[in-house]
């Protein structure tokens, strides 16, 4: 069994990045939605 070499810190920051911005997109979706129903 071969260990894995850990990622470096570039490989750690876009992952970072990547997940900040999905979370980010899916909660101006969900304010988004609010505001429809709200005005609905």
């Amino acid at each position: 069994m071969e260990t894995e070499s850990p990622p470096d810190k570039a490989d750690l920051i876009r992952m970072k990045s990547g997940y900040d911005h999905k979370k980010v997109r899916s909660r101006l979706q969900a304010t988004q939605t609010m505001k429809e129903i709200r005005d609905f």
